[in-house]
C-alpha cells in the first residue's frame, strides 16, 4: 500500500515533485557529509557500506555506472526499508552536486521467482526509488529514469545466498 500511495503521488505530481513533498522532509545534503562512508548495517544476507556521493561520483566518472546495495526492499514489493535513507541520502546528494547529471536507475533481482515476476518486481523497485528520490529528496524527477532489468544481468551466481545478495541491487547508469 505504502508504494502504491508513493507511486501515485510522483504520478500526479508531474514534473513538479516540490508540490506534493512533505515539507518536513530530509534535504538531500543534510544526511551525508563529503568523502566519508555513511553507515554500515548487517542484513540477514549480507553486510552492506553505504556509499557515498563521492565514491559514487568516482564511479560513475570511471565506468559509467555504479552498483549500489544500500538501498533494501520488503521482501517481494517495492516498498524500501527505513534503513535505505542514508543511501538515497547519498544519492540526492549526488544529484545535488552535480546539477547536469541525468541517471537511469536500473532495477536487478536474484532468480528466486519467475523471469517476469522479477522484471516486473525490478521495474516496480526502479521506480519506486525515483519516487523517493523525487518526493522526499526534491530530485527532478525528469533527471531520472527507472526501468528493471529483471534477473537478466546478475554480477554473480545466483546458486547461493552471498550470490543472490549481490545481484539484488540498484545500478545507476550515466545517461
Amino acid at each position: 500500500m505504502k508504494t502504491a500511495l508513493l507511486l501515485l503521488a510522483l504520478a500526479l505530481s508531474g514534473l513538479a515533485p516540490d508540490a506534493v513533498a512533505a515539507q518536513d522532509q530530509p534535504r538531500a545534503n543534510a544526511a551525508v557529509g563529503a568523502g566519508q562512508a555513511i553507515d554500515a548495517r548487517r542484513t540477514e544476507t549480507q553486510i552492506f557500506r553505504v556509499t557515498d556521493a563521492n565514491q559514487l561520483c568516482k564511479d560513475l566518472d570511471a565506468r559509467g555506472r555504479t552498483n549500489v546495495y544500500g538501498i533494501l526492499f520488503e521482501t517481494d514489493t517495492a516498498d524500501i526499508k527505513p534503513e535505505s535513507q542514508s543511501q538515497l541520502a547519498a544519492i540526492a546528494d549526488l544529484m545535488t552536486q552535480n546539477p547536469d547529471l541525468r541517471l537511469d536507475v536500473v532495477g536487478h533481482t536474484d532468480n528466486q521467482d519467475g523471469a517476469s515476476d522479477n522484471l516486473k518486481l525490478s521495474d516496480m523497485r526502479a521506480f519506486s526509488v525515483v519516487a523517493e528520490l523525487s518526493l522526499r529528496y526534491r530530485i527532478d524527477r525528469a533527471r531520472l529514469n527507472p526501468f528493471g532489468q529483471g534477473l537478466g544481468r546478475p554480477v554473480a551466481s545466483n546458486t547461493d545466498e552471498a550470490g543472490r545478495a549481490l545481484n539484488r541491487r540498484v545500478e545507476l547508469v550515466r545517461r
